[in-house]
C-alpha cells in the first residue's frame, strides 16, 4: 500500500520517487534520505512527508517499521531537545514542522509514544539512556515475552513529565534492567538476568510505580530505591523473585538506603492487598527484603500501604 502526493502549487515535474508514492513499509530514515540536500528544496518538498509524520504522532513511532532500532526512535520522539541524530531538523525550515490547517502557520511535530514489535530489540553500551518523558510500549497483539529489549534503559536525571514502559521484556542488561533518575512507570513488564539490579529508583523525589511487574533472575538485587527515591509495586501479578544469582549477602530481593547527605528516606511501598511476603520470594544473597543501615536504610521503609 502506499500513498501518492503531489506539490501542485510549484508546478514542476516531480522527480521519479516523488510521482510513484511514499511506502508505509519504508522507514523514516529512508524516507529522510531521498530528501534533497539543499535546505529550501527540503522545505517545499517536506510536505510529501507530512503524512508519515502525523501517522507517528497519532499511532506511535513502530520499531521496527518506522525506525529500525529503539535507540533511533528515542531520538526521534527527542528531536525537539536538540540532541541525537535528527538534531539537524530541528530548523523552521526543515521537516520537522507540520501545517496548521492548511495555513503557512507552522507547528513542530510532536511525537510521545514508540511501539515495540516482534523480536529481540539489541542496545549497543551499557544503557539506552533517555532524557525526555515518552512511552515505550509493546505491541499488544504480540506477548510481551516475545517483544525482547537486550539491554538497560536509564531515565536521565530532571525529566520533565513521565516516562512510561509497558508490556516488554528488558533482558540481559550488563547493568541494571532499568536505573532512574526520573519518575517512571511500568505495567506487565518482565526484567529478567540483569547483571546488576532489575530496577533502581534513586534520588529525592523519583517515584516509581510498578504495576503487575516480574523481576527475575538478577545478579544483584531485584528491586531498589536509594538516596530519597521511592518506587511503589501494584497488582496480583508483581512478583520480585530468585534475584542475587551472585549470591552477595549485601543484595536482597527488595532493598532501600540512602546516603545520609541526601538527608530523605528510601521507600518500597506495596499496595494492598500486596505484602512483602507475597512479592519477594526464593532470593538469594541477604534475602527477601532488606536495608542497608550504614548508609541510612530503615526496614520500616519496606511496607504495606493502602490506596
Amino acid at each position: 500500500m502506499f500513498h501518492t502526493f503531489q506539490v501542485a502549487e510549484t508546478g514542476e515535474q516531480l522527480p521519479r520517487w516523488q510521482q510513484s508514492g511514499i511506502y508505509d513499509y519504508d522507514t523514516f530514515d529512508k524516507l529522510l534520505g531521498m530528501l534533497p540536500a539543499n535546505k529550501n528544496e527540503i522545505f517545499r518538498k517536506a510536505k510529501l512527508l507530512e503524512a508519515r509524520v502525523v501517522k507517528m504522532e497519532t499511532r506511535g513511532i513502530h520499531v521496527p517499521g518506522d525506525c529500525k532500532t529503539l535507540r533511533d526512535a528515542v531520538a526521534l520522539v527527542e528531536w525537539n531537545t536538540v540532541r541525537g541524530k535528527y538534531a539537524n531538523y530541528t530548523n523552521k525550515e526543515t521537516l520537522f514542522r507540520i501545517p496548521l490547517f492548511g495555513s503557512t502557520l507552522y507547528r513542530p511535530a510532536r511525537f510521545s509514544t514508540i511501539v515495540m514489535g516482534k523480536g529481540n530489540h539489541q542496545i549497543a553500551g551499557d544503557y539506552l539512556r533517555i532524557a525526555s518523558a515518552m512511552n515505550i510500549v509493546g505491541d499488544p497483539g504480540v506477548p510481551k515475552n516475545e517483544i525482547v529489549v537486550e539491554g538497560g534503559i536509564y531515565f536521565k536525571e530532571g525529566i520533565p513529565g513521565n516516562c512510561h514502559l509497558q508490556h516488554l521484556t528488558l533482558r540481559q542488561a550488563k547493568e541494571c534492567g532499568v536505573y532512574a533518575f526520573s519518575s517512571f512507570t511500568m505495567k506487565d513488564v518482565l526484567v529478567e538476568q540483569c547483571g546488576y539490579h532489575g530496577v533502581w529508583a534513586s534520588g529525592t523525589g523519583v517515584v516509581g510505580r510498578c504495576t503487575n511487574m516480574e523481576v527475575r533472575e538478577c545478579g544483584w538485587s531485584g528491586v531498589v530505591a536509594s538516596n530519597g527515591g521511592s518506587i511503589t509495586l501494584i497488582g496480583a501479578k508483581t512478583k520480585v523473585h530468585h534475584n542475587c544469582t551472585k549470591g552477595d549477602s549485601d543484595f536482597m530481593g527488595l532493598k532501600v538506603f540512602g546516603l545520609k547527605v541526601f538527608g530523605a528516606s528510601s521507600t518500597i511501598q506495596l499496595v494492598s492487598p500486596l505484602t512483602k511476603e507475597q512479592v519477594a520470594l526464593d532470593n538469594g544473597g541477604g534475602g527477601n527484603w532488606g536495608a542497608d543501615t550504614s548508609y541510612g536504610g530503615d526496614i520500616n521503609q519496606i511496607k504495606t500501604i493502602f490506596e
